[in-house]
């Protein structure tokens, strides 16, 4: 597996859907770039970004928010690879995911998009679906709610107060994806798949 050199988070731009829960993806590298002192900047009106010096493994490390809305967010990702010249595999998609439950937080290699508008919109754009994604869940969705509704809506209160711990704990993922690789950091946290845990 090539060395991540791009990171991008999904979400949706605009203060209206800062605290919903399809933008999980944005509130960790949100909070990544923090960690790194990572300043972010406008690029090309179709993301914001943020690049940042490893000192371990020692290389730059771009990261990417679309400012497309979700379903087009792979419109900005495939400029992002094209113009850092990196390839699919040097991408990681961090992505919220309503078929996990809540808190639980997934690495994959490659995969289906499993109806996410974010993710179907990047392999439609980059042609294939070999990347890197670290899928965070925010299900189970209501029975008597639509997906699209649920995933744009906010957490509730007893949820957001435990926001900042899964968030902590995929930034320290990623943290490990970095420095040990991705056969490393799935180890630590793709642990068999209780019941309970998948809702597919």
């Amino acid at each position: 597996m090539a060395n991540i050199k791009l990171i991008v988070g999904l979400g949706n731009p605009g203060e209206e859907y800062k605290k919903t829960r399809h933008n999980l993806g944005f509130r960790v590298v949100d909070e990544f770039a923090e960690k790194q002192d990572g300043k972010w900047r406008n690029w090309e009106r179709l993301a914001k970004t943020s690049t940042i010096d490893l000192i371990e493994p020692g290389y730059k490390l771009t990261l990417a928010k679309p400012q497309k809305y979700m379903n087009n967010s792979g419109l900005a990702v495939r400029k992002l690879i094209d113009y850092f010249n990196i390839s699919p595999q040097e991408l990681l998609v961090v992505v919220d995911d309503f078929s996990l439950v809540f808190g639980k937080i997934r690495l994959r290699s490659a995969g289906s998009s499993g109806g996410h508008n974010g993710l179907t919109s990047i392999i439609e754009h980059i042609n294939t679906s070999d990347f890197p994604r670290l899928r965070l869940g925010i299900g189970p969705v209501p029975s008597d709610i639509n997906h699209s509704d649920y995933v744009l809506s906010n957490f509730t209160s007893t949820e957001e107060s435990d926001i900042g711990r899964i968030i902590e704990e995929a930034v320290k993922v990623v943290e490990t994806i970095l420095t040990e690789g991705m056969e490393k950091a799935a180890s630590k946290i793709n642990t068999p798949i209780k019941q309970e845990d998948s809702l597919k």
